[in-house]
């Protein structure tokens, strides 16, 4: 028997409970692992602790957070402009000790790790040797882009929650096809491991005849609170407008996002027994499902097949099954008017009866108890194949030098070092060797340096010299790039590091990023395996582009504006002339061979960005292949 741990943040109270869709496929697929002992490690924003012991095999653990910790995120949610809480979770990861404890805690006696749904993902964090199998309940970047504002920052959250699911895990299921097709678009190579469909399901029940329905003159739709259903709910207004002689029954939270009038017809009947949703379903006359967004598939609609219920729906609602199925079990309905026709249609018995009999065959793919015995067997599956032992040495390392060359930044070696011990305590697949070339400063930064502990590199090496060089700022003078060149050819050739290196890794010393941005260059030889260069996106306050002059898409320089894409946040990265952004990693075979930065371009002959030059150098050398990886950052100032 073994041991699995099931780690969600998604069930919405203590209890273990089938309340709403996302909440009963995390319990179902739970109660699918019945030959194996399970405990289910749950997070919520309550103060509830639950320690239970559910049956002998299975042991729910819930964890809450204090009132204050609470009150914080709430605010935080509300100010956020997708309203997301999901994503308190990693902003405030590391106050949420109690939880963390508890995870490192259950770890050593752990034999999977099944991450249900992308808002547990944040704590992959703590999980180090246990392999980890990921239970998507969406592609949630998908949902991100259509719910979210145009521009809001939490889209790149949603993308680093998800990416780092996939990426961290060595098998996942997802819910739909379409699910799997835009996860590998979103994230290559991290999508197309192993993996298998594991769809929303429901209970088989007992089918109304037609002659019952057909007297019925209600109605219904069900669905939570989570923002897609809301506007399900209010796009059921002018359809119950066009259809006074029937009643509209709206049951779960979803009637809370109603802020109009309802129209004498249309009940708003909120969260209701099991006892009054059977019979909602066995004695309406339809089921209408008006979905705008979302991803996935909808529990909801699997629940209507299982009643045989005629079902009116629209595209999106429909997202997950095959056109054959969609034909032969429901009708589609995209506005008002194709909304009011399609429930005229099922006033025809002959319609009606050809929907009851094709939900009724569609449902077989869709009866939770197929589903629980196909999930339960790939598990075991997972389980099972543990990787047979046949290197008797540790895996080796590829090995990392992170170099800097900083003057005058003393303000900024906190924030400096802080990022850095991250990145290194974080990724622990790669050894890190750091070079720091630092020369005249006179605000203290010398001290600062050397004051630090970077006993968490495997090497280091600080230069520091006083030379007397002339202090410029950030301006276009050959004088200063010539220092800079010289300056970072030092810290790259002269550590005593090079010639072991894997990569290098350029990190300017006064910006700011996440491991998360380190990790994506780290990782982006899943996208392009013979990559020689790639940087991130370096963005100013304001969310202007920063490094103007570094980023070319050809050799010479547009005064005009930034070269970077315009459509870069549509993209996953993009091919360049040059690149370096603040945050840069390189093949160190390049700098292995000699090549360094310099200061004279070769192409008009005039001085020039030492980061182009070191390009173009690269580039005569045969080393062509330099991107930007679109999805990571690196902010100035």
């Amino acid at each position: 028997m073994s041991r699995i741990l099931v780690l969600t943040a998604n069930l919405g109270k203590a209890e273990l409970h089938k309340d709403s869709g996302g909440a009963e496929r995390t319990t179902t697929l739970v109660e699918a692992l019945a030959d194996h002992n399970v405990v289910v490690l749950s997070f919520g924003w309550d103060s509830k602790y639950i320690n239970k012991v559910i049956s002998p095999n299975l042991k729910h653990i819930h964890i809450g957070v204090d009132h204050s910790l609470k009150k914080a995120a709430n605010t935080y949610t509300e100010r956020s402009a997708s309203r997301n809480r999901d994503l308190a979770i990693p902003r405030f990861f590391n106050n949420l000790k109690d939880f963390r404890d508890k995870l490192k805690e259950l770890l050593p006696y752990t034999d999977l790790v099944i991450v249900d749904h992308a808002a547990a993902a944040p704590f992959i964090e703590d999980i180090t040797d246990t392999p980890i199998l990921y239970n998507s309940h969406n592609c949630e970047i998908t949902m991100a882009k259509q719910l979210y504002p145009t521009g809001c920052k939490d889209v790149q959250t949603v993308y680093d929650i998800e990416s780092s699911a996939l990426s961290n895990s060595i098998a996942f299921t997802y819910c739909s096809k379409d699910d799997l097709a835009q996860m590998i678009e979103a994230y290559g190579a991290s999508a197309t491991k192993n993996s298998m469909y594991i769809p929303n399901g429901g209970p088989k029940s007992d089918t109304t005849p037609v002659d019952t329905r057909k007297k019925s003159k209600q109605i219904m739709f069900v669905g939570s609170g989570h923002p897609p259903n809301g506007v399900a709910a209010n796009n059921i207004i002018p359809i119950a407008l066009a259809l006074p002689e029937y009643t509209f029954n709206i049951c779960g939270d979803a009637g809370g996002w109603i802020k109009t009038k309802l129209p004498a017809n249309v009940k708003v009947l909120g969260r209701v027994t099991d006892e009054e949703l059977d019979k909602q379903f066995k004695e309406s006359f339809a089921f209408i499902n008006p979905m705008e967004s979302g991803s996935g598939t909808h529990l909801k609609m699997m629940k209507a097949l299982g009643y045989a219920i005629p079902i009116v729906t629209s595209t999106v609602g429909a997202r997950g099954f095959e056109d054959k199925e969609i034909t032969s079990s429901m009708l589609i309905a995209n506005t008002t008017a194709e909304n009011v026709d399609a429930i005229r249609r099922l006033e025809d018995s002959s319609i009606m009866s050809k929907l009851i009999a094709g939900s009724e065959k569609v449902f077989v793919n869709y009866d939770w108890e197929t589903i629980k015995k196909n999930y339960a067997d790939f598990v075991s599956t997972i389980i099972d194949s543990k990787p047979v032992q046949t290197i008797t040495e540790p895996k080796k390392k590829e090995k990392v030098l992170i170099y800097s060359i900083i003057r005058d930044n003393a303000g900024s070696i906190e924030r400096y070092h802080r990022q850095l011990k991250s990145i290194v305590e974080s990724y622990t697949d790669y050894e890190f060797y750091l070079s720091i070339y630092e020369n005249d400063s006179v605000d203290g930064t010398q001290e600062k340096l050397l004051s630090k502990d970077w006993s968490f590199f495997k090497d280091v090496s600080i230069i520091n010299e006083t030379i007397k060089t002339q202090a410029f700022g950030s301006v276009k003078d050959a004088t200063r790039v010539e220092n800079l060149a010289k300056a970072r050819n030092r810290a790259i050739f002269d550590c005593g590091f090079l010639q072991d290196m894997d990569y290098v890794l350029m990190v300017e010393g006064d910006n700011q990023f996440t491991k998360e941005s380190v990790k994506k260059l780290l990782d982006f030889k899943t996208f392009v395996p013979d990559f020689d260069v790639v940087s991130a996106v370096s963005l100013r306050k304001d969310g202007r582009h920063y490094d103007w002059w570094a980023t070319r898409k050809t050799a010479k320089y547009n005064p005009k504006g930034s070269d970077l894409d315009p459509y870069y946040a549509q993209k996953s990265y993009g091919e360049y002339y040059s690149t370096s952004n603040g945050l840069c990693l390189y093949r160190a075979k390049m700098f292995q061979d000699g090549i360094k930065h310099g200061w004279i371009n070769n192409v008009t002959n005039e001085f020039d960005c030492e980061m182009v030059v070191v390009c173009q150098n690269f580039r005569d050398a045969g080393y062509n292949n330099i991107y930007i990886k679109y999805d990571s950052f690196s902010n100035h100032g």
